[in-house]
């Protein structure tokens, strides 16, 4: 929602003041967003771009997982941000996930990182089926832009369909709750 002008007046037994508009701060960005700092100026955190592609689908090898994700307001490391994906049922992953570039990625590996402040890093959790992206704390992912970048799985033994894999995103300054991602069926 934008900003709407806001007004002023008074009045009282000696003296009455007109209605005047008055000043709102519609330059500042805050969080990513221009004239973030107006009024009631509501922007919806979500994720406007939220897919999910492999480079293959047989058993038991390594598979490039891609992804490509854009924010609708800004998630930043000093705030404590990370993403987080979901529901990865049967990826075989260390700890330690190294994120890979992608071309025209702008960059999107690098925004992350893993235990102890690793660059390009994320952390798996086995027992969730989830890998866990937390944005470096001087690094941010800015709103409005797509970012991408990929990782490689051991794919299991044997066959499973598709899950379906949810993003969210948690921090000192914005949430943005779990939502399904699109399965990115032409990158094999």
């Amino acid at each position: 929602q934008e900003s709407r002008s806001v007004s002023v007046e008074a009045s009282g037994e000696a003296v009455e003041y007109p209605s005047t508009a008055m000043e709102r701060n519609t330059s500042s960005v805050v969080l990513g967003i221009e004239g973030g700092a107006s009024p009631l100026k509501v922007v919806v955190p979500v994720f406007t771009t939220k897919r999910i592609g492999q480079s293959t689908p047989v058993s038991g090898i390594a598979n490039v997982i891609t992804v490509s994700l854009s924010a609708t307001l800004d998630l930043s490391g000093g705030a404590s941000s990370a993403i987080t994906l979901t529901n990865l049922t049967g990826a075989v992953l260390g700890a330690n996930v190294a994120l890979e570039a992608v071309p025209g990625g702008k960059g999107g590996e690098g925004l992350f990182c893993g235990s102890g402040g690793v660059s390009g890093t994320g952390a798996w959790n086995n027992e969730s089926s989830s890998l866990v992206l937390s944005v470096c704390s001087s690094e941010n992912l800015r709103a409005g832009v797509e970012y991408v970048f990929a990782f490689t799985i051991t794919n299991p033994s044997g066959d499973q369909e598709s899950p379906s894999v949810s993003v969210e995103a948690s921090g000192e300054a914005v949430e943005y709750p779990s939502t399904a991602m699109e399965r990115n069926t032409s990158s094999v």
